[in-house]
């Protein structure tokens, strides 16, 4: 359940901060360019990037894939409370059916998404979950930011 109704602004400025932290090359200049005053046309691009392009521009220095292990969601959670996640996160999904803000453990209860590509931002361009539309599941860390949020 949504805790509440979310501004489409806030839920773009968490997509852009992700973009602008967590992805690198050329593909970054594109998702940012796209994220920095959104047409319903260009938010429409940057959602549907979730379900596979958008993970071909993960900056590995900040993505990190999930083991096995690590793809519950309490063990999800515990990971990315322990690396400061609040309560609250920003969905964005390929779908956009979802899209809105959360409680941590009720977006992570939504887990797997089943073949939908899901960001989950908990601190904007410092913390975020990312899960592919195969199933590729990372955690979006950039070191040092959540401390400074």
């Amino acid at each position: 359940m949504t805790i509440e109704s979310s501004p489409k602004a806030e839920l773009q400025r968490h997509a852009q901060k992700a973009a602008t932290a967590f992805l690198a090359g050329p593909r970054r200049d594109r998702m940012t360019a796209l994220l920095e005053a959104p047409t319903d046309k260009q938010w429409d691009k940057f959602r549907r990037s979730l379900a596979g392009t958008f993970q071909a521009a993960l900056d590995p220095r900040h993505a990190r894939p999930l083991s096995a292990h690590e793809q519950h969601p309490e063990v999800l959670e515990h990971l990315l409370r322990q690396a400061g996640a609040p309560d609250r996160c920003a969905v964005v999904t390929d779908l956009g059916g979802d899209d809105g803000l959360y409680a941590l453990t009720a977006a992570l209860g939504r887990f797997p998404w089943h073949g939908q590509g899901v960001l989950i931002s908990c601190v904007p361009g410092a913390l975020a979950y990312y899960e592919s539309e195969g199933a590729d599941r990372f955690i979006l860390l950039r070191a040092g930011a959540v401390a400074g949020r």
